[in-house]
C-alpha cells in the first residue's frame, strides 16, 4: 500500500476556476532545447490567481505552480499549491 505524504486530505471538487498567471518577468536558465520545445530551471516561483465557486460564491486564493502534466488527447493537468488562504 502507498504511504500518503499530503500534509491536507483531498475532497472531489467539480466547478468552474479563473486563473490568472503573474504577468512579471522571470528569470530562468536553459537546460536543454529541441526543434519542439525547451526545459528551463528558474529559482523564482511561478504564482497563480485562482477565483474558485465552491458554493455558488466565488472566492479568490494565491497559490504557487507545483507540477504540469499533459493529459493524453491535449489539453493539461495543473498543480497548485495554496500560498494564501482567503478568510472565513
Amino acid at each position: 500500500m502507498r504511504k500518503e505524504f499530503r500534509e491536507a486530505l483531498r475532497s472531489d471538487l467539480h466547478t468552474e476556476i479563473e486563473f490568472f498567471v503573474d504577468a512579471d518577468v522571470i528569470q530562468a536558465t536553459s537546460v536543454n532545447v529541441s526543434k519542439t520545445g525547451i526545459r528551463f530551471d528558474t529559482d523564482n516561483q511561478i504564482m497563480v490567481r485562482l477565483r474558485v465557486d465552491p458554493h455558488g460564491e466565488k472566492v479568490d486564493y494565491e497559490a504557487r505552480l507545483v507540477w504540469v502534466k499533459e493529459k493524453d488527447g491535449g489539453g493539461m493537468s495543473i498543480g497548485l499549491e495554496f500560498v494564501e488562504m482567503p478568510e472565513d
